[in-house]
């Protein structure tokens, strides 16, 4: 499920060259993202992150953007953890 909304940039990590999984795949451009939902002091945080392309972009603290988050759930050592990625991202003018 992917959905779009507007967020407030809180940080957004260095960007790293990671191995894809299957390594005949070459590598991948990430970077780390926290984007807040607007409203008051207690809208939620989300961790995401960003791959390829998007991973290129860099975004500051307090920037404005519209993004489309893919949310899925993963299995691991029987336990869920939920992963955030950014599909579709673009700093709006503020």
């Amino acid at each position: 499920m992917a959905t779009t909304k507007i967020y407030r940039v809180v940080s957004c990590g260095e960007m790293e060259t990671v191995q894809r999984r299957n390594a005949d795949e070459g590598l991948l451009n990430k970077r780390n993202i926290v984007l807040k939902e607007m409203g008051d002091n207690w809208a939620d945080e989300l961790a995401a992150t960003l791959l390829g392309n998007n991973a290129q972009l860099q975004f500051y603290k307090g920037d404005m953007v519209a993004a489309t988050l893919r949310f899925t759930a993963k299995e691991y050592k029987d336990k869920y953890y939920q992963e955030v990625t950014v599909t579709d991202i673009m700093k709006l003018n503020h």
